[in-house]
């Protein structure tokens, strides 16, 4: 629930994002160091919100009858909120609080960003030191005048409560003062650095990168921007006009990683047979190297929300994990899809690749090593009577469709069904059988036959606590069965048989999820080439049926009465879902790297609401506890 401290926590949210005036691209990522290693930023955050009025969950939020359903309960949190804006201006005023609440609702804020700009080892008093390399920018409009002085009291009260322990010291940065507070008597290699630019906020760790992302502000000089990775990802996913972006470099955490291991090393705590060199080769044979940086965004366009990534791994850089999303989804399989499926996938995986990049690992880490542990492996598959790369890995040819009907209940699992196209059924057969024999009856391969379809299901036999007054596995039994080289897998012998009678229909889209018509609009827009998966999700029947079975559930739930919630005014399914929409995800393979699109309902309000309703939740508590036992001093 969205809390009615919104209106009030609205007036302090609609005055942090007040309008300031349209921009393309906030300076933030701009001015962050080229070899930044991951940020997050909200570039115009102005726009959002009026953009976010068309997403169907503010829709949902403005229907009668949703307000009506909280009215109560909002009238009981407004009440309390001003209860705390009253002690809280009480406290200012008596000099427990160190900045004026009611200056909390002038508050502006019209961008936000957060990097992590370096990560290494370094050396304080002898010992390791992790120099961590953290910088964030905000721009605060009319309200940084505000907004500075609250950071000046919070630093001084922080300043006064620590006991000569820290101290702060002033310094320039062009024409920019910043001020760092850090340890009084130590000569720690970071602390906090914060500068006011104007109307910008400037928060970091080490005081050269603040140096130099301050200059580049006052510059405008362009250095993640206009670096070769970031380009190739902005220009993947079209970065103007987007409410969210983020960027990532994995290859310098996994440096800083191995530089720590390597200190562990010297430092004796890790025993003399683990070979970090070998550990390093064994990660860049399993392909984690191969990703040089991985960029996306989030854009509202109407009452959808678009997000883009793209994971820049150059063709002849892929291997190991990274060869394992390899081929052409087979949109054909779509024609066993019921019409009504709540979702869809179909994907086209390497299999074996998983296999071949754990052996190249293996072989890269230590020859020798890997050639004894591949000669016990070959020795104990003989024994069995298995293999693992043939009967496992390369038992699946790499194509398959998955789908789920909308759920009915909480205790039956809803109509599913998997099916894979097979390379070798027999020996995977085999081997799950060879698995339940050498599990002491912790897990039984059953076999049936029934009308002629030979049924297998796997039964897990593992205690479960009683106190919930019912196993759930019961409800999840793997059933499968094979039919024409796929493996068709399902919860039921009942969702088997409805598997096999759909193969076997005649290849009719009026019949099935072609022609659904949430999921018809996006099939016309899937890319012809180089298509390696999609993921499709009807967010109407999904919503509907969760929705229809939480509310029954509700109807068990005793409620406080403290609580002012009537549930009799709990709005129908119908006030909701009709501002919903299926969405699309697909992914797509090229020679430069593999960008991905998905196209829904939901955006980054979804995010700002859960967050808000944990901040909501935490400071309603907070405020209740208050209101019993009075608020704690400053």
């Amino acid at each position: 629930m969205i809390l009615r401290s919104t209106r009030t926590a609205a007036t302090i949210v609609a005055g942090c994002l007040a309008t300031l005036g349209a921009q393309a691209q906030s300076p933030f990522a701009k001015a962050l160091p080229s070899d930044t290693i991951a940020f997050l930023s909200f570039p115009d955050i102005t726009k959002s919100l009026e953009e976010m009025q068309q997403a169907p969950i503010a829709k949902m939020w403005h229907e009668e009858e949703v307000q009506d359903f909280v009215a109560d309960a909002m009238a009981m949190l407004e009440a309390k909120w001003e209860e705390a804006a009253e002690e809280g201006q009480a406290m200012y005023e008596s000099g427990d609080m160190p900045f004026n609440p009611a200056d909390l609702s002038k508050l502006q804020l019209h961008s936000l960003g957060f990097a992590l700009t370096s990560l290494s080892l370094g050396e304080f008093e002898g010992d390791p030191f992790p120099m961590i390399g953290v910088v964030a920018h905000a721009e605060l409009g009319e309200s940084a005048t505000i907004w500075r002085g609250i950071f000046d009291a919070v630093l001084q009260r922080i300043l006064e409560e620590s006991d000569g322990n820290l101290a702060i010291t002033s310094w320039k940065a062009g024409d920019t003062e910043v001020r760092t507070l850090g340890a009084a008597e130590l000569e720690l290699p970071i602390g906090l650095n914060v500068a006011f630019h104007g109307t910008q906020l400037v928060v970091g760790t080490k005081r050269d990168e603040v140096s130099a992302f301050l200059t580049s502000l006052q510059s405008g000089q362009a250095r993640l921007t206009a670096t070769k990775n970031y380009a190739a990802c902005a220009q993947a996913v079209r970065v103007d006009g987007a409410e969210v972006e983020a960027f990532f470099r994995p290859n310098p955490v996994i440096d800083f990683a191995l530089s720590a291991v390597r200190t562990a090393q010297a430092d004796g705590e890790l025993p003399p047979f683990v070979n970090v060199d070998g550990v390093e080769r064994a990660i860049t044979a399993l392909g984690l190297r191969a990703i040089d940086a991985i960029g996306g965004i989030s854009a509202y366009e109407g009452d959808h929300c678009v997000s883009r990534s793209f994971v820049a791994s150059p063709k002849d850089k892929r291997k190991g994990i990274a060869a394992v999303m390899a081929g052409q989804a087979d949109l054909s399989l779509l024609r066993w899809v019921p019409k009504d499926a709540a979702t869809v996938s179909i994907a086209s995986l390497n299999v074996g690749a998983v296999y071949d990049a754990i052996v190249g690992a293996l072989n890269a880490y230590d020859p020798e090593m890997a050639k004894s542990l591949l000669g016990q492996l070959a020795a104990h598959e003989e024994q069995i009577g298995i293999s693992v790369k043939d009967d496992i890995f390369g038992a699946f040819a790499g194509d398959y469709v998955s789908w789920q009907l909308p759920m009915a209940s909480f205790t039956a699992a809803p109509e599913m069904a998997v099916i894979a196209k097979m390379n070798n059924q027999d020996g995977f057969l085999n081997a799950l059988q060879k698995a339940a024999d050498m599990s002491q009856g912790r897990i039984v391969l059953e076999q049936n036959e029934r009308r002629g379809i030979k049924v297998y299901q796997l039964i897990f036999d593992v205690e479960v606590d009683g106190e919930i007054g019912f196993n759930p596995l019961t409800m999840f039994v793997p059933t499968f069965s094979f039919k024409d080289d796929y493996l068709v897998l399902a919860f039921s012998t009942s969702d088997i048989k409805r598997a096999f009678k759909r193969m076997d229909r005649e290849d009719d889209p009026t019949g099935d999820i072609r022609t659904n018509a949430e999921f018809a609009p996006y099939l016309q827009s899937l890319p012809a080439d180089g298509l390696t998966s999609i993921s499709f999700k009807d967010w109407k029947a999904e919503f509907e049926a969760y929705y229809q079975v939480g509310t029954t559930a509700l109807a068990f739930v005793p409620l406080d009465d403290e609580i002012p919630l009537d549930l009799s005014l709990l709005p129908d399914s119908s006030t909701l879902t009709q501002h919903l929409c299926g969405s699309m995800t697909w992914t797509r393979q090229t020679d430069a790297g593999t960008f991905s699109s998905s196209v829904g309902p939901w955006g980054p309000e979804t995010v700002a609401l859960l967050t808000g309703a944990l901040v909501g939740g935490v400071g309603t508590a907070t405020v209740l506890q208050a209101s019993h036992g009075g608020m704690s001093r400053w």
